[in-house]
């Protein structure tokens, strides 16, 4: 009941993004415990994991870690998810959706096309650049408020939903933190020059 609970009301708020159990802005704690609580075999970028349960010392003991990765299916075809996490605050800001093994893959691209344009509308008509973003001529752009959702289509078709404003926020955490390594750095070698 607690788990229904949770989900049902992770599911009444309104975030920018939402894939699947997923939302913009989620905390990498947030996702630990919902993946424990539903037993989902979730793990740390890096390691190669065939768990078919939870197991919480490969996910939770790597906060230095701004990746999460499980293996799902969509659409009838197997894919591997990655949440992505802000550098310091530990918050979803991007997902990405990979398909692997694709059996059938024009039929795909033309179900995630069509689901995609259901949810958001119809898609940019051009490539675009967009911060650091460089969308292949061939993707398709979907923007919604503050989010941009990406489909390249083809052999290995991925999905990326990405909150612009939080991946912002990650831009300048990371530049914050190197910002204080180079500090750290210059107060200890400062006297050996």
């Amino acid at each position: 009941m607690k788990i229904i609970l949770s989900y049902l009301l992770m599911l009444s708020i309104s975030y920018s993004f939402t894939f699947d159990k997923w939302h913009s802005g989620q905390t990498w704690g947030e996702v630990v415990q919902f993946s424990e609580d539903i037993n989902l075999p979730i793990h740390t970028h890096g390691i190669a994991s065939g768990n078919k349960d939870f197991i919480k010392n490969i996910t939770i003991d790597r906060h230095s870690k701004n990746k999460l990765i499980y293996m799902d299916t969509l659409l009838g075809e197997h894919t591997e998810n990655t949440l992505f996490f802000t550098k310091t605050s530990k918050k979803i800001y991007k997902i990405s959706i990979r398909f692997v093994n694709t059996k059938d893959k024009k039929s795909l691209d033309s179900n995630i096309i069509r689901g995609l344009s259901k949810k958001y509308g119809k898609s940019k008509p051009e490539p675009l650049t967009i911060n650091t973003f460089i969308f292949p001529k061939r993707g398709l752009l979907w923007i919604k408020n503050s989010d941009y959702i990406i489909f390249n289509p083809g052999m290995y078709g991925k999905i990326i939903y990405t909150d612009n404003i939080l991946a912002n926020l990650n831009e300048n955490e990371i530049l914050k933190t190197k910002k204080k390594v180079k500090e750290k750095n210059f107060v200890r070698d400062s006297n050996r020059l």
